[in-house]
C-alpha cells in the first residue's frame, strides 16, 4: 500500500499539484489519529499491526482519489520500447535506493554498536533523540522536497538556472528551519518529558548538540538534489556513501569519549563533513557555488544557531529563558522581514 501511495505521490509531484499534496497530507493525519487513538486504547500494544495497515490503507485511498482526478486508472500494455525509454528512471532509483541502504545500514551498524558498548537503554536514548532531531526536523524538508525536486529537474540543462534556484532553496530552507531549529534546542527539556518520560531526560544534551546539525543539513540537501535532478545518480549515492562511513566512525568514537552527549556532537560533526564534501564536489563536478545573499542568510543564522546553544549550556534558568526567548525572538523576525519584503512581496502587497 505504501508502494502505491508512494507512486502515485511522485504523479502528482510531478505535475505540481501542491494543494492536493497538502490535503492528502491533513487528512491522512486526521485519519491516523481517528483510527489510532480508539484502537490502541482498546487494545493496547496488539493494536499496533491494524493501526499500521489501517492508516497506510487510509492514505493509499486518499492518495489514489487525488491522483486519478488527474489521470484516471488505465492498464497500458507491455512492451520492450516501454522498458527501455524508462531505464534511465529505473537506474536513478536503483541507486537512489542503494543510497537508502547504505544511511538504513549505518543506523544499523550505530545501534548495534551502542547495543555492545552499552545496554538496550543506551540504543532506546539515542533513537529517540534521533527521532526528535533528525527524524522530526527531516519533515521540513520533506515538505520543501515536494516543489523543490520537479523545479530543479526542469531546468536540469540550464546550469544558471540550477545554481539560481538551489540558492533560493537555500535561503528559504534556512530563514524557514532556523526560528524551528533555534526555539527547539531551547525547549528540549520540556518537550522531553512530554512527549516521552522524565526518564529521557539524559539525551537532553545529545539532542541540542544533534540539532547543529540541521544547519548544515538545509544547505547541502538543495545542492544534493542537483545530481539526483541531473540523473547523476551514482554521485549521490558516492556522497551519501562518505556520510555513512563517516557517521559510523564518528558516532563509534563520539560515544566512547563522551557517551550519549558525544552521538550528538557526532551527529553534527558528520553532517558538516556532509555539507563540506557536497559543496567541494558540486563545484568541481556542476561548477556549482553559494551566491552572496545566501553566504549572508547563511552568516546571520549560523552565528544564532551557535549562540542558542551556548545558551543550553547555561544552568541559571532565568538566563537560560531571558537570552534564549530573545534569540527565538530575533530568529522569527530576521526570518519573517527577509521572506516577507525581501524575497517576496507578500507583505508588501498585503500593507497596501
Amino acid at each position: 500500500m505504501m508502494a502505491v501511495t508512494g507512486g502515485e505521490t511522485a504523479i502528482l509531484k510531478g505535475i505540481r499539484r501542491l494543494k492536493a499534496l497538502a490535503a492528502i497530507q491533513l487528512w491522512s493525519i486526521v485519519l491516523a489519529l481517528i483510527v489510532s487513538v480508539p484502537l490502541y486504547g482498546w487494545f493496547g500494544m496488539a493494536g499496533v499491526v491494524p493501526v499500521l495497515v489501517l492508516c497506510a490503507l487510509g492514505s493509499m485511498v486518499l492518495t489514489l482519489v487525488f491522483s486519478f482526478r488527474q489521470y484516471p486508472f488505465k492498464l497500458g500494455g507491455y512492451s520492450l520500447a516501454l522498458l527501455r525509454e524508462g531505464m534511465p528512471m529505473v537506474k536513478l532509483g536503483f541507486t537512489f535506493v542503494m543510497a537508502g541502504i547504505m544511511g538504513s545500514g549505518a543506523e544499523v551498524v550505530v545501534r548495534y554498536f551502542l547495543g555492545n558498548s552499552g545496554d538496550l537503554d543506551a540504543v532506546g536514548l539515542y533513537n529517540a533523540g534521533y527521532a526528535l532531531t533528525i527524524t522530526y526536523a527531516g519533515m521540513v524538508f520533506s515538505a520543501m522536497e515536494t516543489d523543490y525536486f520537479p523545479r530543479l529537474s526542469s531546468v536540469n540543462h540550464d546550469r544558471i538556472k540550477v545554481r539560481r534556484l538551489a540558492n533560493r532553496q537555500i535561503e528559504v530552507s534556512l530563514l524557514l528551519i532556523s526560528p524551528m531549529l533555534v526555539a527547539l534546542m531551547l525547549a528540549l527539556p520540556l518537550l522531553l518529558p512530554l512527549l516521552y518520560s522524565g526518564r529521557f531526560t539524559p539525551i537532553v544534551t545529545m539532542a541540542q548538540a544533534a540539532v547543529c546539525s540541521m544547519y548544515f543539513k538545509a544547505v547541502a540537501t538543495p545542492v544534493q538534489y542537483v545530481a539526483l535532478a541531473k540523473g547523476d545518480s551514482w554521485s549521490f549515492f558516492a556522497i551519501e556513501s562518505i556520510y555513512s562511513v563517516v557517521l559510523v566512525v564518528l558516532v563509534v568514537a563520539g560515544y566512547r569519549h563522551w557517551g550519549l552527549f558525544g552521538t550528538g556532537v557526532a551527529l553534527a560533526l558528520a553532517h558538516l563533513v556532509d555539507l563540506l564534501v557536497t559543496l567541494v564536489y558540486a563545484r568541481w563536478r556542476y561548477r556549482y557555488a553559494l551566491s552572496r545573499s545566501a553566504i549572508r542568510i547563511l552568516c546571520i543564522v549560523y552565528p544564532l544557531g551557535a549562540a542558542t546553544y551556548a545558551v543550553t549550556r547555561l544552568s541559571t534558568a532565568w538566563t537560560y529563558w531571558t537570552l534564549g526567548l530573545a534569540l527565538v525572538a530575533v530568529s522569527a523576525a530576521l526570518s519573517f522581514y527577509v521572506l516577507g519584503y525581501k524575497k517576496t512581496s507578500f507583505l508588501r502587497r498585503h500593507k497596501k
